[in-house]
């Protein structure tokens, strides 16, 4: 190892690689800190769609501002270096004169731009996959008057590289889990149950909004010191019975779900509730994981389908959606009728309207057909 290379310098650089890949915003400190330690001009991370080598993202220290967003825009398409890369996979490193020679490099347009918004003239860089769908590329420039990058600088460049793209890899992976987990749990809010998932000692972990409503509501069921409870003292062991067997609480029996009535203080129909053991591949070294979970309906607040999402469907008038959407909650026809200021035989006669757009021939049909649609989406049933 040259003398100007020091094994703590390496250290403290991987150090702020591996901070990196649990927090991008890291990256401009990572970065920065490589480009200290290769006493290098500018340094370069950026991911490439696998199949076309589209650029999908980058990120730089050392060029002049709008460098990224030319390079995003036009440049990456240039680039002889990452065309390089993707013909010439499982390289440890790449250089500019495995594309091209010196004064070819002088007549080329993308050197000549790398020089006009950085000053960069030779690079080392690495690619690699970091997800079926992606590679990344990291490189450090230096500038003419650096010369080209010397052995030591290659082989320790190789070392590093190896963090660089492992911190890449790890945050693919990071920003995939966290777009899933925010897309599954919108639209868990969009149910109209009550969702909870409880760890093994029934302390609720996650809730989605109709269940935080129906917590709200302290009728009942509610959360005390972080774990799920039953109002009264009777009711609470049931439920703790069966959140223990689902959570597999007795290690000679396997978890088993189960469902109950609870009742409520407030003389409202009861809760029903359905426990079941959590089914995904519990996490690893966490604290708490995921061990069961609880679906709970609310009688008293079932949510009306939304009209203007049945006439879309449909294509109902809107009267003929209104009456619909009241039926499906399980007033009789002649209630509805009333609740509409419409007369008995106009409310038939938009039922029958209704049965030859729907394509049903009897009331409890169209009744499940419409519980089973979309317009049942959403705590509110708004559309």
């Amino acid at each position: 190892m040259a003398a100007r290379f020091t094994e703590q310098g390496f250290q403290d650089t991987v150090e702020i690689i591996h901070a990196a890949a649990i927090d991008a915003a890291r990256w401009p400190d990572a970065l920065e800190g490589i480009r200290g330690f290769f006493a290098g001009t500018a340094v370069v991370a950026f991911a490439s769609e696998a199949g076309t080598g589209t650029l999908l993202d980058i990120a730089s220290v050392g060029t002049a501002d709008d460098a990224d967003d030319e390079y995003r825009a036009h440049y990456w398409r240039e680039d002889p270096k990452l065309a390089f890369a993707r013909t010439h996979p499982g390289l440890p490193l790449y250089h500019d004169f495995q594309c091209m020679t010196e004064s070819e490099m002088d007549r080329n347009g993308f050197y000549r731009w790398q020089e006009r918004v950085g000053g960069l003239r030779y690079c080392f860089g690495v690619s690699a996959p970091v997800d079926r769908e992606a590679f990344g590329q990291f490189a450090v420039h230096w500038s003419r008057g650096h010369g080209p990058p010397q052995r030591d600088e290659a082989d320790m460049f190789i070392r590093c590289a190896a963090h660089v793209q492992a911190a890449m890899a790890v945050n693919r992976r990071l920003a995939h889990l966290a777009w899933r987990d925010e897309a599954g749990w919108s639209a868990l809010d969009l149910l109209p149950r009550g969702l909870l998932v409880l760890d093994a000692d029934g302390r609720v972990l996650a809730a989605n909004r109709a269940a935080e409503a129906i917590l709200a509501a302290g009728d009942g069921l509610t959360v005390e010191d972080g774990a799920l409870r039953a109002g009264r003292a009777a009711e609470d062991q049931a439920l703790q019975r069966h959140l223990g067997r689902a959570a597999g609480a007795s290690a000679a029996v396997a978890p088993t779900g189960g469902a109950l009535a609870l009742p409520r203080p407030s003389g409202a129909r009861p809760y029903g509730l359905l426990v079941t053991p959590f089914a995904g591949r519990r996490p690893r070294f966490i604290s708490r994981p995921p061990a069961v979970i609880v679906t709970v309906t609310d009688p008293e607040h079932e949510a009306e389908p939304s009209a203007d999402v049945l006439r879309r469907l449909f294509g109902l008038t809107p009267t003929e959606a209104e009456l619909a959407a009241r039926l499906a909650t399980g007033r009789g026809l002649d209630s509805v009728a009333d609740e509409m200021a419409i007369t008995k035989g106009t409310a038939r006669v938009h039922l029958r309207n209704i049965f030859k757009k729907t394509r049903v021939n009897r009331q409890s049909e169209l009744i499940k057909l419409v519980l089973d649609s979309p317009a049942r989406m959403g705590p509110t049933g708004d559309a």
